[in-house]
């Protein structure tokens, strides 16, 4: 399990991408939607 899930619209992207940043420099695990999901995923699934 991760400890944050970031999710977000596509005009904070450069936001969620600093705040991945500076938690995983920080020792946290995280999800964010640009790297671990896809287009026509199963969303529901992934997140298991």
């Amino acid at each position: 399990m991760k400890d944050f899930f970031i999710s977000y619209t596509a005009s904070d992207r450069t936001w969620a991408e600093w705040i991945d940043r500076v938690l995983e420099e920080a020792g946290y695990s995280v999800v964010i939607q640009a790297r671990f999901f896809c287009v026509g995923g199963n969303f529901v699934l992934d997140m298991q």
